[in-house]
C-alpha cells in the first residue's frame, strides 16, 4: 500500500504459501532483496534477524524506509521492490509498493506511522 512518510517507516516482507497464508518461509538458504528506486530520497535499512509484523507473523525481512533530508525527490512516489534471490543466483518472485518523502504537511512522523507490508508467494 503506498504511503507519505516525512522521517522513517517499518516494513515487513511477508510469503504466502499456496493458499494464500502469510508467513512461509522463503527455501533453504534464499535470501530476499529489498531496494529503492532512488537511494537520495528512501534507504533501506534492515532488522537482523527479520521480526514479526503487527499481527505477529513471521516476516522473510523487516527493517525501516527512512527520508533522506533533504530528499532528492520530494513528493514524488519511489518505488520500493522486494525479490527472492534463489541461492544460485537466479532472481524468484518479486513485488513493489511505493513510498513518498513529503517535505510539508503530509503525515506524521517517526516509527509510529503505518508499517509498509509487501507480499508474495505462490499465491501472489
Amino acid at each position: 500500500m503506498p504511503q507519505t512518510i516525512k522521517t522513517s517507516v517499518p516494513f515487513f516482507i511477508m510469503g504466502k504459501d499456496a493458499s494464500g497464508k502469510p508467513g512461509a518461509p522463503l527455501a533453504n538458504r534464499d535470501r530476499v532483496s529489498v531496494s529503492s528506486a532512488d537511494t537520495s530520497s528512501v534507504t533501506v535499512a534492515f532488522d537482523s534477524p527479520a521480526i514479526k509484523d503487527p499481527n505477529g507473523v513471521q516476516s522473510i525481512a523487516s527493517g525501516h524506509f527512512t527520508a533522506v533530508v533533504p530528499p532528492k525527490q520530494p513528493n514524488v512516489a519511489i518505488t520500493i521492490t522486494a525479490q527472492v534471490v534463489h541461492v544460485d543466483g537466479t532472481m524468484g518472485d518479486k513485488a513493489t509498493d511505493t513510498v513518498t518523502v513529503a517535505t510539508s504537511g503530509g503525515t506524521s512522523g517517526g516509527s509510529s506511522e503505518v508499517a509498509i507490508v509487501i507480499e508474495f508467494g505462490a499465491a501472489s
